[in-house]
């Protein structure tokens, strides 16, 4: 599945400004995501990088019927939410470096 996922930190932050700019912000329905369209395998490669031998994991390719529920890819951009943080959203890897506070994030 290849998705543009987004770190749990923007989402909160988002949330809370939300909150803070109610009366002000527009639209009133925001879509959240990722700066990247990635998949999980993706996800996997960049911890292994991170941390050599600390994963083992096997790639398998699901059956027609388990995508005929839901697609394969999703890449969607969020228009608003860069205003709405007054930043970028964070990457996959910089959100594994800020959980793990390596390379002196956090």
């Amino acid at each position: 599945l290849n998705r543009s996922v987004i770190y749990i930190d923007d989402v909160i932050d988002s949330i809370i400004e939300i909150s803070r700019q109610w009366r002000e912000f527009y639209p009133s329905v925001i879509n959240m995501a990722g700066p990247h369209l990635i998949s999980r395998k993706d996800i996997a490669n960049s911890i292994s990088e991170m941390f050599p031998g600390s994963l083992d994991y096997k790639v398998v390719t699901p059956d027609k019927v388990f995508y005929q529920a839901r697609p394969q890819v999703i890449n969607m951009k969020s228009l608003y939410i860069k205003k709405l943080l007054k930043r970028d959203t964070m990457s996959v890897q910089q959100a594994l470096k800020n959980e793990y506070k390596i390379g002196g994030l956090k």
